[in-house]
């Protein structure tokens, strides 16, 4: 069963952090929030963790923007796509790695999430970020194609 309540929760977190209205995302998570992301080796737990990681990634693209280009959600799990979009013109900090440098690049990554709700917030939060397309288009490794 579709849920629509859910759908436009994560509608509105995205639309949050698009405008930069960290107080406001912050407001969808719960406090025991955990982020997994397979481009950092560590978890993000709590909400203080979860918005000092939006924060870094502000720094190190200020204009990023996520689309959501797909959605599907049923119960208290969302499955979606996403593109992230950003200029990298600061550096890029992610938990237990070492810091990247700016390479004012310009990339566009597909990526996938699988969400958790809780007593209507967002509680668990696994992304599938495309890490090597980004790398590659930040000119970090090898046959870098430019964003497109």
């Amino acid at each position: 069963m579709f849920s629509e309540e859910n759908a436009n929760l994560l509608k509105e977190a995205f639309a949050a952090f698009n405008a930069r209205d960290l107080d406001r995302w912050q407001g969808f998570y719960t406090d025991d929030i955990v982020v997994r992301n397979t481009l950092n080796p560590l978890p993000v737990q709590g909400k203080e963790e979860a918005r000092k990681q939006v924060e870094d990634l502000f720094d190190a693209f200020p204009d990023a923007h996520i689309e959501i280009t797909n959605l599907v959600s049923s119960g208290d799990q969302v499955a979606i796509e996403t593109e992230f979009r950003g200029k990298n013109t600061g550096i890029l900090n992610n938990p237990g790695m070492p810091p990247l440098p700016a390479t004012d690049r310009e990339v566009r990554v597909p990526g996938s999430a699988f969400v958790t709700i809780r007593d209507g917030k967002i509680a668990n939060v696994r992304q599938f970020p495309d890490g090597l397309g980004m790398m590659r288009q930040l000119g970090l490794m090898e046959g870098a194609p430019e964003a497109g």
